[in-house]
């Protein structure tokens, strides 16, 4: 009998109070290549989202392999989707917008995409990058209010798919239709019909949160990590 699909979601804001001492502990539980990357970053808020995001991860992780974090290797594929060569049955996907970093890790391929939900109007030179004609027809038969808001969730759901299938930022999100309509919403890829399951999560009225995962689930739980 194959294991039921279980999906966990970790939250942590960036505004929530951390001591300057664990930041360092987390920071040190990253390689050193990693723990470059991140001082890179010219604004704070991007630093710890990016380091947010990935000590939830080793952090879980570590918890489930027990082993230390800083011993969990992610080979990360350029074009391609991040994993565990030491844990292939755990998948993981994070991402992070505004002040909130997010992960989702469970026991089936899966991707989650956060995005924090603009106060202006959505460019048309942006739903043209990420929407179909069908979508772009669709979200003109809208109420102004609910424009914005059906656009971020088209977004991160699009987002989260190609995660989920492994392609990142290397797929044409034009080549991907979600029908948002009907009871259950329904992904064709290149006009393929998707098997898997994708949907939206309530979390916050000013973010879109979508999960994709390639095993249906309602077994999806929320916690706080710190």
């Amino acid at each position: 009998m194959q294991p039921e699909t279980k999906i966990q979601i970790y939250t942590l804001s960036i505004n929530k109070p951390i001591s300057e001492a664990t930041l360092i502990k987390w920071l040190n539980h990253l390689p050193p290549e990693r723990q470059e990357q991140l001082q890179k970053f010219r604004f704070r808020e991007d630093y710890l989202r990016s380091l947010y995001s990935e000590t939830i991860l080793r952090t879980i992780i570590a918890k489930k392999a027990e082993i230390l974090p800083k011993n969990i290797t992610i080979t990360r594929p350029e074009g391609k989707k991040p994993f565990l060569p030491d844990n292939p049955d755990i998948h993981f996907s994070i991402s992070h917008s505004g002040e909130w970093a997010v992960c989702a890790i469970g026991n089936t391929e899966i991707g989650i995409d956060i995005e924090k939900i603009g106060e202006k109007e959505v460019k048309s030179s942006l739903k043209n990058r990420v929407l179909t004609e069908k979508e772009l027809e669709y979200l003109e038969t809208l109420p102004d209010k609910q424009k914005t808001s059906i656009f971020y969730q088209y977004w991160t759901m699009k987002e989260a798919y190609s995660k989920c299938i492994g392609f990142g930022l290397g797929i044409d999100f034009r080549k991907i239709e979600i029908d948002i309509t009907g009871q259950i919403t329904k992904i064709t890829d290149d006009g393929k019909t998707w098997d898997g399951m994708i949907k939206t999560l309530d979390f916050s009225d000013d973010y879109a949160l979508a999960l994709c995962t390639e095993k249906p689930t309602n077994t999806i739980t929320f916690q706080d990590f710190a």
